[in-house]
């Protein structure tokens, strides 16, 4: 029986990483909030700051004042550490039975999260969006050289650590609540391969993990610098089957 048929038992959280996200915070993430008053009343929303050097957090704190009936939290990083580390803060203080974390940007939009909710089959069950899948819909595609990028690492990453995904780095995943405790408790990554390291870790533990194609668009003003961050995520990924040897179901 699927989460969705019990919405209203549950408490769906979703926990949103911002790092120099004050001029984005109206188009990015009010639409989250908007929608979680909606059709989640009962659930919450977690913005992490990720020391922004701009006014990312007096804004955030700004626009969740305009959603006095929906249960938010504000949590602030004293400095910058790596989109990996806010959303392993957001996901400690998480609650809810279901458990998602999605971009600042809203590139994959909130309402995805229910077609997840229908697949998401317990508590140690995880959904990923994918955009490779043949049944994604990606309304505006990236510049061809993160295109590129996204191919070779997840080349690297299935020839060091064998997975068999399609899209690793699709910035949406739903966790049951068992499924969030076990994998961010033992994650270590901080930065952008730490989405790798979550599925290494579900992997060992026997998790349940199934993709689901879903929309998306590029939106610009990346985070990503195309060479020093392939280099670190290459550098991560070395790093995962190392730190998770000894990991048993």
């Amino acid at each position: 029986m699927s989460f969705s048929e019990h919405v209203k038992e549950i408490s769906l959280s979703v926990v949103i990483p911002m790092y120099k996200e004050e001029k984005r915070l109206e188009e990015g993430v009010r639409p989250v909030l908007e929608f979680m008053s909606q059709k989640f009343p009962d659930g919450e929303v977690i913005l992490v700051d990720d020391g922004s050097p701009d006014q990312t957090a007096q804004e955030a704190e700004s626009l969740l004042k305009k959603f006095p009936k929906l249960h938010t939290m504000l949590l602030r990083l004293g400095k910058n550490q790596g989109k990996g580390a806010a959303v392993r803060a957001g996901m400690s203080k998480a609650q809810g039975r279901a458990r998602l974390f999605t971009d600042a940007d809203n590139a994959t939009p909130i309402e995805e999260v229910e077609r997840m909710l229908d697949l998401l089959k317990g508590d140690r069950s995880i959904v990923i969006g994918t955009r490779g899948g043949k049944n994604s819909k990606v309304e505006k595609r990236q510049p061809w050289w993160r295109k590129r990028m996204g191919m070779t690492f997840n080349l690297l990453m299935r020839f060091i650590v064998g997975m068999p995904f399609k899209d690793t780095q699709c910035g949406f995943k739903l966790f049951g609540q068992v499924a969030a405790q076990e994998c961010f408790s033992r994650q270590t990554l901080e930065r952008f391969a730490f989405d790798v390291e979550l599925l290494w870790i579900s992997r060992k533990l026997q998790l349940e993990v199934e993709e689901l194609p879903v929309r998306w668009r590029h939106i610009a003003e990346s985070r990503v610098h195309p060479i020093l961050d392939s280099l670190q995520m290459a550098n991560d990924i070395l790093k995962i089957r190392w730190r998770h040897r000894n990991l048993r179901a």
